[in-house]
């Protein structure tokens, strides 16, 4: 299929007029390029949240999980911040005990720590002693 006549698409160069030029345009100054004009969907303005963002664990009424509260404290989520008073004095006392324990354990081992470092000061001492007495003998000998 080689013949003239058969072409679907024939070539612009041959079709069109030699000018080459097609409609004169009026020419007013120069002008920025058009833009399109989108108007913003009402509803989706604001992004999404994801979801551990939206809702607080008040709002959703989830329970408190692992939460420690002593039995004789609890109190509600309005009362004022300060101190809590417990009813039970068994309770109280054995929590008394185990913070003082704790104070106790950490004081004791604040004055072991000042003890060792109080040897360690002294042996420093001694050998910086030693050394300027050899020093001294080098000096004299």
């Amino acid at each position: 299929g080689a013949s003239k006549g058969g072409n679907k698409h024939p070539s612009k160069s041959s079709s069109s007029s030699g000018s080459g030029a097609s409609k004169p345009k009026s020419k007013s100054g120069p002008r920025p390029p058009p833009t399109q004009h989108k108007p913003k969907p009402t509803g989706i303005s604001k992004k999404k949240k994801p979801p551990h963002l939206r809702y607080t664990e008040k709002e959703l009424k989830v329970p408190k999980l692992n939460g420690i509260i002593p039995s004789g404290v609890q109190k509600s989520p309005n009362a004022k911040k300060g101190k809590n008073f417990v009813d039970d004095k068994e309770s109280m006392n054995a929590i008394m005990a185990m913070v003082m324990a704790e104070k106790e354990g950490t004081i004791e081992s604040k004055m072991m720590r000042a003890r060792q470092m109080e040897e360690v000061r002294e042996a420093k001492r001694l050998e910086a002693e030693k050394r300027a007495q050899s020093k001294k003998e080098s000096l004299e000998g």
